[in-house]
């Protein structure tokens, strides 16, 4: 009996400890692949229907790159179904994300000759962060870009005291006296002549609008804040973007829409935005990767969540992302100018 037990004991435990290994990444694999899958049918089925999937289709870059590592293992261990759904699943992912990844410009007419008279219009904007503090590294930014028309997202008091005492500011008049709600005001200045400003609120949100005179033409501006996709009492997403939709679509042309989004290319509020007459300026110029936030103040993936768009008769020369010192967000500076009349 003795003799028995110290064999059982003296057999070898790899094969058993491969065993488990194996059932259990099998299985880690199934439920990661499951859980994709599952969010690959809600997205086509109901399209941001719910904020969680909101927040997760905002990550479509990332949240599908374990496919690839479930496709890899399921070859190597030879389970078809397995690689199967995975590369179903991959296939979806590089259909929405590779069109934005690719650093080829896709828009048509990106390049052709603005009219002579047109000249170059540069726009700054940013979302400062109401809680930030580093305001003369923002305007150090502003005097370094040299804009046109500088638009600004959660301007407190404090930011307007700041900018009011800064020589940097001289050239600039203030557009326009925003009313202000929790998250602040917009701070917007023109060094060019500004008309038809007007103030417009959206599920809570405040937006605006006004005109630009560059040259003999003028240049509709529509600046906007969208909610973060929570639960807010007093700011709906969903009521926000449905009102933002009309907002924009009674707008003149040549029209940029421009803000803090809180939406990312793969959300279903930009994708209606992007559907008819207006396109991404980061997408003319082949930037499509570019991102703006969480600017390094949280442990998440960068994403895009401040645009530009842009309606056909405007051309874009530039898109680049500022510093933002202090803030959770990137600024944009955009260079456009109108295209030829027809």
């Amino acid at each position: 009996m003795n003799d028995r037990s110290a064999s059982v004991s003296s057999e070898p435990a790899g094969p058993r400890s491969r065993r488990w290994l194996f059932v259990f990444s099998l299985g880690c694999a199934w439920a990661a692949t499951l859980v994709m899958a599952m969010v690959v049918v809600l997205r086509l089925a109901w399209h941001d229907g719910a904020l969680l999937l909101v927040w997760v289709n905002a990550f479509t870059v990332y949240f599908y790159l374990p496919a690839y590592a479930c496709l890899a293992w399921a070859v190597w261990r030879r389970r078809r179904w397995l690689a199967a759904v995975n590369l179903l699943i991959i296939a979806f992912h590089l259909s929405w994300a590779g069109p934005e990844l690719l650093p080829v410009g896709r828009s048509p007419a990106a390049t052709s000759p603005a009219r002579a008279a047109s000249p170059t219009l540069r726009i700054f904007y940013a979302n400062v962060l109401s809680s930030n503090t580093e305001y003369d590294a923002l305007l150090e930014e502003i005097a370094d870009a040299d804009p046109d028309v500088i638009c600004l997202n959660e301007f407190t008091d404090s930011w307007e005291h700041a900018f009011a005492q800064s020589p940097v500011m001289k050239p600039y008049l203030r557009a326009g006296g925003l009313p202000r709600n929790r998250f602040g005001s917009m701070g917007i200045y023109s060094r060019l002549p500004v008309s038809g400003f007007q103030t417009l609120w959206a599920g809570g949100r405040l937006s605006c609008a006004f005109d630009v005179l560059l040259g003999k033409d003028e240049l509709r501006l529509f600046c906007l804040h969208g909610p973060r996709p929570l639960e807010y009492t007093h700011s709906d997403y969903y009521r926000f973007w449905t009102a933002i939709q009309s907002l924009v679509a009674g707008q003149s042309e040549p029209l940029i829409v421009i803000g803090d989004f809180n939406a990312t290319p793969f959300s279903r509020a930009y994708q209606q935005l992007t559907a008819g007459r207006l396109r991404s300026a980061h997408h003319d110029v082949g930037r499509g990767y570019a991102t703006t936030w969480p600017n390094g103040r949280y442990p998440i993936p960068p994403i895009r969540i401040d645009h530009a768009l842009l309606s056909p008769q405007i051309e874009c020369l530039g898109i680049v992302e500022g510093r933002g010192l202090g803030s959770d967000h990137r600024p944009l500076v955009l260079d456009v100018r109108l295209r030829p009349a027809d």
